[in-house]
């Protein structure tokens, strides 16, 4: 009799939690919705519809615009979005997850622990994904596009050597690189870091972040400058042969040496020894440290125009948000 009255209550206890699950899971579907373009899928708040269509649209042109730019088109043997993720049993669209608030996102990223601390967005390669904030909720100076565009740029990497381990400078510095994310604020930070020698051994950083937040962010720069100095000096050409042989390979560091003819951690110390080269030529045509000093000032003026206009965007947002719920 005991054993029935506690089976009873276990059957209460599941039928409850069961019951709470769905109620949770119809709550998510209900305040979410879902677009989808050839390249795209992209699931966002229902109050949030038209950002969500901005974004949809604006992606088209960044696939386009960066397959373009890599080298590789739809007419080729390889196809980034249409057939390149189905070579590697992925769906042949992009997952993109808009998170509606800084707990949502925060919940996403604790599954990552190891994330730098102040993410805007993260891929997750080999299904697909993307998670990104709520340009709302983003730092004022910061472009969602490009982060949009940095993060497509990993699944590009990883799609095309699906079965190379990448080194993590290599697929941050080309993430960036070809989201055109550099600016004169990066620039400033790049320069003063290479002046006092305060510079990372990127072969130390080939499967982790650095520890420290101040350092992460030298990391990002020093990625983004050393695949730019591998394209100066290569040639475009010669990186997207790499890219190419890397499509049927297993080892990136054999890889590396056949088409550039360099060890790679040897090409990793040169890189960082022309940071110096690069540092001394800024200074000397921006005249001999003027700009440097007027730099700061400059900086100061963009973030609070961009903080303004980000205020106005997201205005523009609310009220057309605001008249399609009156219609």
């Amino acid at each position: 009799m005991k054993r029935n009255t506690e089976f009873q209550k276990f059957r209460i206890s599941l039928f409850l939690l069961i019951s709470i699950a769905i109620l949770l899971f119809t709550a998510v579907s209900l305040s979410s919705e879902i677009l989808s373009s050839s390249y795209l899928f992209i699931t966002f708040h229902k109050d949030e519809r038209k950002v969500a269509e901005k974004i949809l649209s604006q992606f088209s042109e960044i696939v386009e615009s960066v397959n373009r730019e890599v080298g590789f088109y739809p007419d080729s043997s390889f196809v980034p979005i249409e057939s390149g993720l189905q070579r590697t049993g992925i769906s042949g669209k992009v997952k993109l997850i808009l998170c509606h608030s800084k707990k949502d996102f925060k919940e996403y990223i604790l599954r990552f622990k190891d994330l730098p601390e102040k993410s805007e967005a993260f891929a997750i390669p080999q299904k697909a994904v993307i998670i990104i904030r709520n340009p709302r909720d983003m730092e004022v100076n910061t472009d969602f596009f490009q982060v949009l565009s940095h993060e497509y740029n990993h699944i590009l990497l990883h799609t095309i050597a699906a079965d190379v381990n990448i080194p993590l400078w290599f697929d941050e510095g080309f993430a960036q690189y070809f989201a055109k994310q550099w600016d004169i604020r990066r620039e400033f930070i790049f320069v003063r870091n290479g002046i006092i020698g305060n510079l990372l051994d990127l072969n130390a950083y080939n499967y982790r972040y650095p520890e420290f937040q101040d350092q992460v962010e030298i990391f990002y720069l020093q990625s983004y400058y050393t695949i730019k100095y591998l394209i100066n000096r290569f040639s475009k050409e010669k990186f997207q042969d790499f890219l190419e042989a890397l499509q049927e390979s297993t080892d990136f560091k054999k890889t590396f040496f056949d088409i550039f003819q360099i060890p790679l951690y040897r090409f990793i110390v040169d890189a960082r020894n022309s940071i110096k080269t690069h540092t001394i030529l800024t200074v000397f045509y921006s005249g001999f440290g003027l700009l440097w000093m007027i730099i700061p000032i400059l900086l100061i003026i963009a973030y609070a125009r961009k903080r303004l206009l980000g205020k106005r965007v997201e205005e523009i947002w609310d009220k057309e948000e605001n008249s399609d719920n009156n219609l």
